[in-house]
């Protein structure tokens, strides 16, 4: 069974690693949109779709991940009102 304290780290942990993630996601999102800019037109052609294509799956993603911390948070409250 685990410790209290090692629960919080995990819980800390999570939380910290969430946060990076979504610092990253939004990142890629300003990269993306400053790929629009380049004066290469040609690349930007060849490379667009794909950049958006991940940039969708990045933002479900970090979507996804969110929704993790809210649902787990509310099992806990869940837990602890019973």
């Amino acid at each position: 069974m685990k410790t209290a304290s090692a629960v919080i780290f995990q819980v800390t942990e999570w939380k910290d690693r969430a946060a990076e993630f979504n610092d990253f996601v939004r990142a890629f999102g300003k990269i993306v949109e400053n790929f629009a800019k380049i004066p290469n037109r040609c690349l930007l052609y060849d490379m667009n779709s794909y950049l958006w294509d991940l940039r969708g799956t990045l933002s479900l993603l970090n979507a996804f991940v969110k929704w993790l911390g809210n649902y787990a948070a509310s099992i806990r409250h869940a837990m602890h009102t019973d």
